[in-house]
């Protein structure tokens, strides 16, 4: 951490992001900027951190609210799930650790996303946040079951309010995004802020 304080590299991302917080009124992201700082300054220089925190910085200062939580949404569908997740269990029990993680997730964020329009979608794009593709096609079921195990995600897509909400969205915005490195990177600390929560990030 010492050698990052001396980094000019870290001294050009701290100017990047002041600079960035100084220039909106948004609470919400002078805390995303502030935890990007900190996650910069605890990760070495050649760490993929330390390489998309300049480019998370532009980006958090040029999205709206609406753009920041879809990312938040995606990186939770995409990449974050429970730490320790037991393995080799009955069932039933995964069953409902399932539903109960899946559900506290999803109903701290999806009150905050809505539906991107085309425009939005191609702005992430020019921020490097994301890939956009029309055409590729993705369950949907398999990134729910990932780092969990099998349960019956189907049946809770197509019962549960927020199991209704996700697949609708998903359809409409997520299945068409592919996070980069820096769309990652915001994403989950936009999820975070939401959630309430710290996750480790260790792209190693």
């Amino acid at each position: 951490m010492n050698d990052n304080f001396r980094d000019p590299d870290f001294s050009a991302v701290l100017q990047e992001a002041t600079i960035a917080s100084a220039r909106t009124n948004s609470e919400e992201k002078h805390l995303l900027l502030a935890r990007l700082v900190a996650e910069r300054v605890s990760c070495k220089s050649e760490d993929m951190v330390s390489l998309v925190s300049s480019s998370a910085v532009e980006a958090i200062r040029k999205l709206s609210s609406k753009h920041l939580n879809i990312l938040g949404l995606a990186a939770l569908v995409y990449q974050i799930r429970p730490v320790g997740f037991p393995r080799n269990l009955p069932a039933e029990i995964i069953e409902t650790h399932a539903k109960s993680w899946w559900g506290s997730q999803l109903s701290a964020i999806l009150p905050h996303t809505t539906d991107l329009t085309h425009i939005d979608m191609r702005h992430l794009v020019s921020l490097s946040c994301i890939d956009h593709d029309t055409i590729f096609s993705r369950d949907l079921n398999s990134f729910l079951k990932s780092g969990i195990g099998e349960w019956n995600s189907q049946k809770y897509l197509d019962e549960s309010d927020n199991g209704k909400r996700l697949a609708e969205i998903y359809k409409s915005t997520l299945e068409q995004m592919t996070l980069t490195s820096t769309g990652m990177l915001i994403g989950i600390l936009v999820h975070d802020q939401v959630i309430g929560r710290t996750t480790v990030i260790d792209w190693k």
